[in-house]
């Protein structure tokens, strides 16, 4: 007598599946360390999912600055003046400097502006500077000018 023997196959959808999985988790990965892990530990959790959700909403559409918001007033609003300027530094890293989002920014921002545009000044030198890229750099220095004009400062009084 005998015996059938059935061979195991692994279907394509499942290959698809376990790909699509993997490489979403890659992606996260490589998010994580290349956008977030340069920030304080505090803040590293709502940086990362605000960029996630910026990542899926290119993907799926939406609008990502409602995670922006509910993160900051979720768990960032509470942290020290420190952790928020650095949420806020990771924010404008990470989005179009004149988009609608920007807006939503500088109103999460509030009475954090003008520590915020000191901030700004004062970060060409520090080690974050140098982890930086060009486009980086050229963000803060438009934001820097930006918030200036925005809270009627003159920049020269920050930059001693």
């Amino acid at each position: 007598m005998k015996t059938l023997k059935i061979k195991p196959r692994i279907s394509t959808a499942l290959l698809l599946f376990l790909f699509t999985f993997l490489t979403a988790a890659l992606y996260c990965v490589w998010l994580y360390l290349d956008k977030v892990k340069m920030y304080p530990y505090r803040i590293q959790r709502p940086v990362f999912m605000v960029l996630l959700y910026q990542q899926k909403t290119l993907i799926l559409g939406g609008y990502w600055e409602n995670e922006m918001i509910d993160q900051y007033y979720g768990d960032v609003v509470t942290l020290s003046e420190n952790h928020r300027l650095n949420f806020y530094l990771a924010m404008i890293l990470n989005q179009d400097p004149q988009g609608h989002q920007a807006l939503e920014l500088v109103n999460i921002m509030g009475h954090d502006r003008r520590n915020f545009l000191l901030f700004l000044s004062q970060l060409s030198n520090s080690s974050q500077w140098i982890q930086l890229s060009n486009e980086g750099k050229r963000k803060v220095d438009f934001w820097a000018k930006e918030l200036a004009k925005l809270n009627n400062y003159r920049l020269d009084e920050f930059q001693k």
